[in-house]
């Protein structure tokens, strides 16, 4: 039995351009199915109940000393890890770059050049994964830049962007200690910021191993933002520096030199490239199951700046973390999925429960209206740090897992109604804060438990989240031991 190209065309005549294209498209995709099957999870790594699934679990976490450098924070943490996450996501990852170095001479300036290639595995979309690191000696900053003959993200060069090579005859103030120039993410939120902060963690892994960080002063290009990014993200991986943080609005005056300045190249990705990305793209294209020994290194620092034990002892209970949503503002921004529309009574109900049961329930606010006052970076971290379990709703909000300690869980709404399509899969193209939680080592758990009403906001089951919540409990005294 077959359709001919005839066959299709003719029942097309019949129906709606629309139904005609998913005419067309269904043999195709079925056909590519079958080709690139869904990735799947091992089944030790996804654990099937009745309106939940954990579908990550927490990962071991070797114990780190106190401070003495990224580059053995980053081998530490990524002691238990297998091969294959060792070369995809780790240490490994980090030796390669350190070794790749080449330079090149440009004008009067000299540029130093770290890239190297993570392997991937084949069932990934993406065909490029680079990460590359750039210092540069004697040059200028503003707001043009320029490109190296360096091979870079799917292109013959690497587009750099503010920095460029310095006219010597015009120098009149030089910078003579390292600088470190970061351009943040132009989506100021803490979810992109935060794999943002992360490729920088790295890039600072790799200067160290050529200046003394203590010695080096960041600098945000700030020229072609629109808002404020958080900036303590940054600031935080540098806090030991003797030099004053730099926030330019507009470009260094004129005469302005710098005798060494480390950054990251442009990385004008497309479907079949992600480039300074140390996460690898923890977008919805593939699930991870490996942890990220640049992101675990990076919480330890954030810890440690926050005030926080590196390795706190295990409490006798799991104390439990509810990420709350700016109902008000989210209606205002359009963001009705987001809008829970039962919050204060779910967590008047959650807490009563708790408090029967000797758990204790921390509600994270951490938003403001006009007149209050919103808690600073290091103080919403030094409160999530605290927690064992986080709860939440999609947002850059559940990105404060990363402040988790180690072995740690996420409970995550997901709509009712999508319950099948995430088992069917068995979560093979994963999802982002899904793949944020493998990174950063912790377990993650889908609850189907949410209802969507178009156009008006969301409704969390507070009798089924409770359920969750016990049996997550549970399975974190369980993990304690495995």
């Amino acid at each position: 039995f077959s359709i001919t190209f005839e066959h299709v065309s003719h029942i097309c005549g019949l129906l709606h351009a629309a139904d005609c294209m998913v005419l067309f498209a269904l043999p195709i995709v079925l056909h590519l199915l079958l080709l690139f099957p869904v990735a799947v999870l091992p089944a030790s790594e996804y654990t099937e109940k009745v309106h939940h699934d954990i579908c990550v679990w927490p990962k071991r976490s070797p114990e780190v000393a106190a401070l003495e450098n990224f580059t053995q924070w980053i081998k530490t943490v990524d002691e238990f890890a297998d091969l294959k996450c060792k070369q995809r996501h780790g240490a490994d990852v980090l030796w390669n770059l350190q070794r790749s170095h080449s330079t090149v001479a440009v004008q009067t300036s000299l540029f130093h050049w770290w890239r190297y290639d993570p392997p991937i595995p084949a069932y990934q979309k993406v065909r490029i994964v680079q990460l590359g690191i750039i210092e540069a000696e004697n040059v200028s900053l503003g707001a043009h830049g320029m490109t190296l003959p360096f091979e870079w993200c799917g292109n013959s060069h690497a587009d750099i962007a503010d920095v460029h090579p310095a006219d010597l005859d015009k120098c009149t103030e030089w910078v003579e200690h390292p600088v470190w120039v970061t351009r943040p993410a132009a989506a100021h939120n803490l979810c992109h910021s935060s794999e943002h902060a992360v490729t920088e963690f790295m890039l600072l892994a790799v200067a160290e191993t050529r200046i003394d960080l203590t010695d080096i002063q960041l600098h945000f290009a700030l020229w072609k933002m629109g808002g404020k990014p958080l900036m303590p993200m940054f600031q935080f991986m540098v806090n030991r520096s003797r030099h004053k943080v730099m926030h330019w609005q507009q470009p260094p005056p004129a005469g302005t030199c710098f005798r060494r300045v480390f950054f990251l190249p442009g990385s004008r990705s497309s479907h079949k490239a992600v480039c300074s990305n140390v996460l690898t793209s923890p977008s919805p294209n593939h699930a991870m199951s490996c942890t990220n020994a640049f992101a675990r290194a990076y919480a330890l620092n954030l810890r440690m700046v926050a005030g926080l034990p590196l390795h706190p002892p295990r409490p006798a209970q799991p104390r439990i973390g509810y990420m709350a949503r700016d109902t008000v503002g989210e209606r205002k921004a359009a963001k009705t999925d987001r809008v829970l529309l039962n919050q204060e009574s779910l967590l008047t109900y959650i807490e009563e429960k708790a408090s029967e049961e000797g758990l204790e329930l921390d509600v994270f606010r951490f938003y403001a209206h006009q007149g209050e006052r919103q808690p600073t970076f290091a103080e919403q971290a030094h409160r999530v740090g605290q927690c064992n379990i986080l709860i939440g709703m999609h947002g850059a909000g559940i990105t404060w897992l990363q402040a988790l300690p180690p072995g740690s869980f996420v409970i995550y709404y997901v709509r009712t109604n999508e319950m099948a399509y995430w088992r069917r899969i068995k979560l093979g193209t994963g999802e982002y804060y899904r793949n944020f939680a493998a990174a950063w080592g912790h377990g993650f758990v889908f609850a189907y438990i949410m209802k969507y009403t178009h156009g008006q906001g969301s409704h969390v089951n507070k009798e089924l989240l409770w359920d969750i919540i016990q049996d997550v409990v549970q399975e974190w005294h369980r993990s304690a031991n495995t």
